[in-house]
């Protein structure tokens, strides 16, 4: 029997392998009712995929021994495959991160509950319920904030939908943040994670403290420069005859000079610190 689109009641009882039309009378099939096919000794069943609604019990007692479901369904009320021949079955799999949100009971406590599903995953046949499909969703990707004993507030997820992130700064007692960067060597800045990135992400805070204490520098040095910020030379004011020595804030050597008119031309844009024996200054070049 079939009415405006449901099939209300399957009424052969002599064919068992079949095929559940699309259309019935030039109308489209679009949901199956509830007890449309049970107890039918169906041994297969293959529904359409206009589809979008199965009734409760609709292929209860039957001798199913699996059953795929269309992408069309939306809906499938409470027990709809029980008592048949088999105990699980998939979900539809081509509809990539949707969830699957299923009211279930257990058959033999009546205890319910409801449970998240992702597409593709296999379903107990005993304890569904109702199941509705939800909406589409985006996988969410953690960011990791190696701290180095410091503390920041930042998100810790993110979406690839989200807008740009920028990081703000990390802190630490005592110490000057000296960048977020993508590795523990500190060769990898970043400030921002972008709109449509994907994946998790680790980053990792610096602090100037960490590269003074390498370099054994002096905290109460009495060297200064001028001009500062600077693009092209600085000047130092005081030469106790050592070599000058720039280093970038990871510790590496940038060059030395012996004249204390030094050329930072040629370094990139950043702050980097300059040592002469045990004084030290800090300065930008631009």
């Amino acid at each position: 029997m079939f009415d405006n689109g449901v099939i209300i009641n399957y009424l052969n009882d002599v064919e068992k392998n079949i095929m559940i039309p699309s259309s019935f009378d030039n109308m489209p099939v679009l949901q199956i009712g509830r007890l449309a096919f049970s107890d039918k000794q169906l041994t297969n069943v293959i529904i359409a995929n206009s589809i979008s609604s199965i009734g409760s019990l609709a292929f209860k007692k039957n001798e199913l021994t699996n059953v795929i479901l269309p992408n069309s369904i939306t809906s499938i009320g409470y027990y709809v495959f029980s008592e048949n021949e088999f105990e699980y079955f998939n979900l539809p799999s081509n509809h990539q991160n949707f969830t699957y949100t299923w009211s279930e009971i257990d058959p033999i406590d009546g205890s319910s509950w409801d449970n998240v599903y992702e597409s593709g995953d296999s379903i107990p046949v005993s304890y569904i319920y109702e199941y509705s499909k939800g909406q589409k969703i985006e996988p969410i990707y953690h960011i990791e904030y190696v701290l180095n004993n410091g503390t920041a507030d930042n998100p810790s997820t993110y979406l690839e939908s989200s807008e740009i992130i920028q990081l703000n700064a990390a802190f630490k007692d005592g110490s000057e943040f000296a960048g977020w960067f993508r590795d523990s060597e500190f060769t990898q800045p970043i400030t921002e994670i972008l709109s449509g990135s994907i994946g998790d992400i680790e980053v990792f805070a610096r602090f100037i403290d960490e590269i003074v204490m390498s370099l054994n520098l002096s905290a109460n040095s009495q060297l200064s420069l001028y001009p500062n910020p600077s693009s092209t030379f600085i000047y130092v004011q005081m030469n106790t005859g050592d070599p000058f020595l720039i280093y970038s804030l990871d510790g590496t050597l940038m060059l030395s000079s012996e004249n204390s008119k030094i050329d930072v031309s040629r370094i990139v844009s950043g702050v980097y610190l300059l040592k002469q024996g045990e004084q030290t200054a800090r300065f930008v070049k631009e």
